[in-house]
């Protein structure tokens, strides 16, 4: 068992979070904007983008590259919702499956001494404590502003 076997045990978890959500989500509301000027779909899609950046950022850790930061927070989710925005629900999903997919293989296959090495030069994140803000991403800033919505639905 390598030492990022607690980081795919959480993120597995964290995704079996989402799923549950997306299960009881009225498949009528799903791309009705119901969140500011977000749908659920747009969540599940604004999730996808940054799991997909870590995954690019550990790719080209392992490529001996410097990664790219994702910039300004509010512009890279600008970004990642327009990607989408035309997507439909299900387009979204199976991008959610594959990214989920890819995050667990890409950690899986990650050697030990990447975890606790700086990603940048400028910043404190480590591949662990990036892995811990995707993994935290859904529950603390998503998941109880839909719940709210599908309690007073």
């Amino acid at each position: 068992m390598n030492k990022s076997s607690k980081i795919i045990d959480k993120f597995v978890k964290s995704r079996e979070d989402i799923e549950e959500v997306i299960s009881v989500f009225p498949k009528t509301l799903r791309e009705e904007i119901l969140f500011g000027s977000w749908s659920f779909k747009d969540i599940l899609g604004h999730l996808n983008a940054w799991a997909n950046h870590q995954i690019q950022v550990i790719e080209s850790l392992k490529l001996g590259k410097t990664a790219e930061k994702p910039g300004n927070t509010t512009k890279f989710n600008e970004v990642s919702f327009k990607k989408r925005h035309n997507l439909t629900f299900e387009e979204v999903y199976e991008e959610f499956l594959d990214t989920n997919k890819r995050f667990v293989n890409a950690y899986e296959n990650l050697p030990d001494h990447f975890l606790d090495e700086k990603i940048w030069h400028d910043k404190n994140h480590t591949l662990r404590t990036y892995a811990q803000i995707e993994i935290d991403h859904f529950r603390e800033e998503h998941k109880k502003e839909i719940l709210r919505f599908l309690n007073t639905d």
